[in-house]
């Protein structure tokens, strides 16, 4: 099914619900699961800050409640005010005990992020600077 962008996720999903509702009667199949996409739209994108590299790009891996492949957040142009300064990973290691590293970790929690899958991330298994370009 297609929606506006411009509706709310909740009335999205109840159309997405009353539309399974109507085609249960017609198939042998029922809905497990459904997932709301949005349209990416090009925008023109401003020059980058003097000094940023959105080549440096912070990777976090997670793992999920379910038996999938892991969940991955990339950030480009990953701070360095939370790359590690000390330890055997000085340099590409993110510091997960930063204060808004932590923030972040538990608020992508909090939100209930998921893999590509839908499976909820549950815990970070690491974080690093994946390009050091």
């Amino acid at each position: 099914m297609h929606a506006s962008a411009a509706q709310p996720v909740t009335e999205i999903a109840a159309q997405a619900e009353a539309l399974a509702a109507i085609i249960a009667p017609i198939c042998d199949c029922e809905l497990v699961r459904s997932r709301i996409k949005y349209k990416v739209v090009q925008e023109d994108v401003p020059p980058a800050a003097i000094g940023s590299s959105v080549k440096r790009q912070g990777a976090f891996f997670f793992d999920t409640s379910d038996d999938t492949p892991i969940g991955i957040v990339s950030i480009p142009g990953i701070s360095n005010d939370v790359i590690e300064v000390a330890g055997v990973r000085v340099g590409y290691g993110i510091d997960v005990s930063n204060s808004d590293v932590v923030a972040f970790l538990d608020e992508l929690i909090a939100i209930n992020a998921t893999n590509s899958f839908g499976d909820a991330i549950t815990s970070l298994r690491d974080a690093y600077v994946q390009s050091r370009t």
